[in-house]
């Protein structure tokens, strides 16, 4: 406990410490009293209802081929490759074992399954343990057969696990204190209740609904820094809407919420991809829409939802206000900037410091990305994010994911935009983008790293053409500066003997002309499509040497056939 205070003041100092205190001491006196009453509730409060599961409905697999597969040993867990030690070590590997997601395939083939063993509450955290009974309490929908004790033990030691292992803190990541409270509310929303467990119910949706305001910006992204973790929740509570018997008073609350989180998904997306930014090692709380087919920038299983719960797509003014919303330094939003066309779309990095303080409250899963750009043309991804393969510290995999050198940006030496370190413990983002300039086709951002060099980036749009104008400006000894895009898988390229990059994505080739710099070549690289899985790519790279403490750097890229 002495450790946890001593945290929160350096978190907070003096100022803040207080307040941070007394937050902390209410929310764990607010689990020990849900913990309470959990522990009062009678025994048959735990008895499931007959509900049905529409999760049939979404699936798209074949149920008993993929049961089959799975009573073969075959699971659906993170996509390493064949023989890579990091799999030894990566604690996601465990986590994502335990979370049950064969369960439901199972009783959609109608055989029985087993509960998960005691494993389930050993070296884990409430987040998994919720989303393993989220995947009991589908299955036992889907099947209505085992209305055993064994059961009703499991979900109400599921809830004891839950309350007694809350993940509120600056510490952890906010969206595991999210699913803490999904979670609880999955399992109490499917289960007869008590005076005891009604209580539960009602406190945990108030807990919600505060929860909801705090979590997003106002353009309705997760204050976490990722559009995988943006989109995870943001289906995770689509689905929990979807699925379960909830009370109409209490869909009218969360449907506002829901809206904004479905608009800002559109917003980062193009067509049915998800413009993929920051971390990517969320997963998945059911296996939807295929246990053996997941991609996390899908967005066909998102948009199916929310017509199922008759949730608009946005219009094409939502769109321009939420672009509005992310170029004002004044408002607290996710930081990215879209630039379309009827051919292209780009996908501009940009957070602004409207509310830094927020950095301490609330975790983050962003990258050293700022002013990085993603492009798509014709919905066909060419530059891209190229995600995260592991969390795992021995071989430094965390700290190259995290780095200003694995994003479509620019690197001063060895200096880095931001503080970074190679665990999965995350410091509050202090170098923010000041953004100069921005129309429907043009924005243009500055920001001063936190190792003192200044990067100011344009980026103009036309018909055929992406125009990226940079200046570097810093105060040091003459410095290698390397110019970094990386290309889509599968997209070939190579340079021309006039010094420009044929880029060869299939049925469309580009052209890359780059000027200010002193030699330019195409170099393997490999990206992170999933969580755990590698995929070889190329990368574009410029090389110069920074003189007299500035140079510019002027990149176009044009349409070479239609």
């Amino acid at each position: 406990m002495v450790k946890l205070l001593l945290t929160l003041y350096g978190l907070y100092g003096p100022r803040r410490y207080i307040p941070a205190v007394f937050s902390l001491v209410r929310k764990r006196l607010f689990f020990r009293h849900l913990y309470q009453l959990t522990l009062n509730a009678a025994d048959q409060a735990f008895h499931t209802l007959s509900n049905t599961s529409g999760l049939s409905d979404l699936y798209s697999g074949d149920p008993a081929q993929d049961a089959l597969r799975i009573q073969n040993g075959a699971r659906k867990l993170l996509s390493y490759q064949a023989g890579d030690e990091t799999a030894d070590f990566d604690i996601k590997m465990r986590w994502e074992a335990n979370r049950g997601h064969h369960l439901p395939v199972l009783a959609m083939a109608g055989q029985l399954y087993d509960l998960p063993d005691k494993q389930v509450f050993e070296k884990t955290n409430a987040m998994e343990v919720a989303i393993a009974a989220i995947n009991v309490v589908e299955a036992d929908k889907i099947l209505s057969v085992q209305k055993t004790d064994e059961l009703k033990a499991f979900f109400k030691n599921s809830l004891l696990y839950i309350f007694s292992h809350s993940e509120k803190g600056a510490f952890f990541s906010t969206n595991h204190y999210f699913f803490n409270v999904l979670g609880a509310l999955w399992i109490i929303e499917n289960i007869e209740r008590d005076k005891h467990l009604q209580q539960v119910k009602e406190q945990l949706y108030s807990e919600l609904y505060g929860l909801l305001e705090q979590l997003f910006n106002t353009d309705g992204s997760l204050y976490e820094g990722s559009t995988y973790y943006h989109k995870y929740v943001t289906d995770s509570l689509l689905l929990f809407m979807a699925l379960n018997p909830i009370d109409q008073h209490i869909r009218k609350k969360i449907l506002p919420f829901l809206t904004r989180m479905y608009a800002f998904c559109c917003y980062a997306s193009c067509g049915q991809t998800l413009c993929g930014l920051g971390d990517n090692d969320s997963g998945r709380i059911l296996p939807l829409p295929d246990y053996f087919d997941y991609s996390c920038t899908d967005m066909r299983l998102t948009h199916q939802l929310a017509r199922l719960l008759t949730i608009k797509l946005p219009q094409e003014q939502q769109l321009k206000r939420l672009r509005e919303l992310n170029s004002s330094g004044e408002e607290c939003a996710f930081g990215l900037i879209v630039l379309r066309n009827a051919r292209w779309s780009v996908f501009v990095r940009c957070e602004q410091s409207a509310k830094p303080n927020l950095r301490l409250d609330v975790g983050s899963h962003c990258h050293n990305d700022q002013m990085s750009l993603t492009v798509f043309h014709m919905d066909i991804p060419i530059l891209i994010d190229i995600g995260v393969y592991s969390y795992v510290e021995h071989d430094l995999c965390r700290l190259y994911n995290l780095k200003t050198a694995a994003h479509n940006t620019i690197v001063v030496g060895r200096l880095e935009q931001d503080q970074i370190s190679n665990d999965w413990h995350y410091t509050p983002r202090r170098t923010m983008v000041k953004i100069l300039n921005t129309g429907e086709y043009a924005v243009t951002g500055e920001y001063r790293a936190v190792d003192d060099y200044r990067h100011k980036r344009s980026v103009r749009l036309e018909e055929d053409m992406i125009t990226i104008d940079d200046e570097i400006c810093y105060e040091g000894a003459e410095t290698p500066i390397r110019l970094l895009f990386y290309l889509a898988p599968d997209i070939k390229a190579h340079v021309c003997k006039d010094r420009t990059v044929h880029i060869d994505a299939g049925q469309r080739s580009f052209m890359m002309e780059i000027e200010g710099t002193n030699s330019l070549c195409v170099e393997e690289a490999v990206c992170f499509p999933e969580y755990g899985m590698k995929v070889p790519c190329l990368k574009v790279v410029g090389y110069l040497q920074l003189k007299n403490n500035h140079c510019q750097i002027s990149t176009t890229i044009r349409v070479c056939n239609s």
